[in-house]
């Protein structure tokens, strides 16, 4: 999407009365953001429409019916809350919005908590689920990515349903099964594979199968796109490998259907140890048989009810199109056992690298606390040198404290005098004299900090906010290492404003001064944005 859009859009939002935490996805269909007010977020979808009458009836009844759906399976959608048109002026093309509940995403419920055994599970059910909802209220629905994954506190994870045309180009490609790539087939054993691979990268730190043994990426995806069955994921329990590994592999040794794979998982849930499920999967491979019990994969492989007997027919036909890729397996096939233990390495490498970090560090300290010591030796050395006229020199340090009391009073009384007029013009809210006669304060090399910071004040007060940043500009760096939460005031005073553009018209002036108030700027930065 171009910068250009993308601003239109933000400020649609903007003048709805939210603001934007965070960009989800950016597109020209679809965009997605995280959005506020001062008590309550929300998920907020924009589609892009042609502004006509059948592109309209086409986006509001598909949202229509979307709405209804979440509505009946609320346990496994993220709630629809308003849909509307924004920014419908009469153009060419226009905005549909669509307003959810709040979520964190899966990223950034991976950087607050980390993923563990039971969300991978528990993720897994919810998008069979999802699927399954799909077909059932009629609404076409091919693949899940991560981007659709939320989790919500005291609910837990929920599928965030998005209505743009497009939306399957924006599914990463790994999760689009062989067939439809090779021969445009997508049925219930397609739905499968995007769900198998969908865990097999969250059990696999997001790298898909073959990339050990192969040279490129190129020649990772030629195998994926082959019959030969992937390596098990490297994490998770050897029951759950075995089944995300069949979930993804060819088509002819899949599972029948998402519900299948759905019962699967469901029962392995209920027989791991709580504490295994509430680990976090990166890091750990549990052998699993003795809470297995009567576990039986094959058993449950075989169930077959009257529909899918039905469905032998189709299939067959299915097959026949189906001319999948024979691809040789390497010589050298890398087990996940090997990869692992080459993983190992790395992270020994990796915790090497940081003990000569500290070890550097350690020194560094040592060798200041070498120069200090020298530094206090040499004060030491002069003072005791400076006694020997230490009579004549206390008459000379008589006559200069002297002079010096004399001029600092001179000094004084035209500085406060000069502060006082500032203070008057502050307090009268001329606030174009009180700048002229502070930015000449300033220039003469005076400390301005109090009048600065008086001016700042009274301009947020006011909702001057434009005024702020030259003021800001004008402080010292003992005051703004000692009093950030003045700058945090001013930044959040202005966000609850909906004056967004004027708090980064600020972050943009502390990062020029540099020093303290550009490390301010950038940790607001990253918080407005949600980074």
């Amino acid at each position: 999407m171009s910068g250009e859009n993308g601003e239109k859009r933000r400020e649609l939002i903007r003048n709805a009365g939210y603001f934007i935490h965070t960009e989800l996805e950016n597109t020209n269909d679809i965009s997605i953001y995280c959005i506020g007010e001062k008590q309550n977020s929300y998920i907020l979808q924009l589609v892009h429409v042609f502004n006509e009458e059948k592109h309209r009836r086409e986006i509001e009844n598909r949202a229509e019916s979307v709405q209804k759906m979440t509505a009946r399976y609320p346990s496994v959608f993220l709630r629809y809350l308003e849909k509307n048109w924004m920014g419908d002026n009469g153009d060419f093309q226009t905005e549909f919005m669509i307003k959810m509940q709040y979520g964190l995403s899966m990223e950034q419920r991976m950087m607050e908590k980390g993923l563990t055994l039971e969300d991978v599970i528990q993720i897994g059910i919810k998008c069979a689920e999802a699927l399954e909802a799909c077909k059932k209220c009629g609404i076409p629905a091919k693949s899940i990515d991560y981007r659709m994954l939320y989790w919500i506190p005291e609910e837990g994870w929920k599928i965030g349903f998005f209505l743009a045309d497009s939306v399957e180009k924006l599914v990463r490609k790994e999760f689009i099964p062989p067939e439809w790539i090779q021969n445009n087939i997508y049925d219930k054993k397609s739905e499968v594979y995007n769900i198998g691979m969908l865990l097999y990268l969250l059990m696999n730190e997001d790298e898909v199968p073959f990339l050990d043994i192969c040279q490129t990426d190129e020649e990772a995806e030629e195998m994926r796109l082959s019959s030969v069955k992937p390596p098990l994921p490297l994490y998770g329990t050897e029951t759950l490998k075995k089944i995300v590994r069949k979930a993804c592999s060819a088509r002819q040794e899949r599972y029948e259907d998402v519900r299948q794979l759905r019962d699967i998982l469901e029962k392995i849930s209920h027989m791991l140890p709580q504490n295994w499920l509430v680990s976090e999967i990166s890091g750990h491979s549990y052998r699993d048989e003795e809470y297995m019990g009567d576990f039986n994969e094959e058993k449950i492989d075989n169930k077959i009810t009257v529909d899918e007997e039905n469905e032998k027919v189709s299939e067959s036909k299915i097959a026949e199109k189906v001319k999948e890729t024979k691809v040789a397996t390497p010589k050298e096939y890398i087990k996940a056992q090997e990869r692992t233990e080459r993983r190992k390495v790395k992270e020994e490498e990796k915790r090497a690298r940081e003990k000569v970090k500290e070890e550097e560090k350690k020194k560094k300290q040592i060798e200041q606390q070498l120069k200090r010591a020298k530094k206090e030796e040499q004060k030491k050395n002069a003072q005791k040198n400076g006694n020997k006229d230490r009579k004549d020199l206390m008459i000379i340090i008589g006559i200069i404290a002297a002079v010096i009391l004399v001029i600092a009073g001179i000094i004084t009384g035209v500085k406060s005098s000069t502060n006082n007029k500032i203070y008057s013009y502050i307090d009268s809210r001329t606030y174009g004299t009180a700048m002229v006669e502070l930015q000449e304060l300033y220039e003469s090399g005076k400390n301005v900090d109090k009048a600065a910071e008086k001016y700042a004040q009274s301009c947020l007060e006011d909702r001057e906010y434009k005024r702020i940043p030259a003021a800001v500009q004008m402080l010292s760096e003992e005051y703004c290492e000692t009093n950030k939460e003045f700058f945090e005031n001013m930044i959040k005073s202005m966000v609850e404003d909906d004056k967004e553009s004027r708090a980064y018209d600020l972050l943009d002036a502390m990062e020029a001064c540099g020093g303290v108030r550009a490390e301010y700027a950038s940790e607001f930065r990253s918080s407005m944005e949600g980074e």
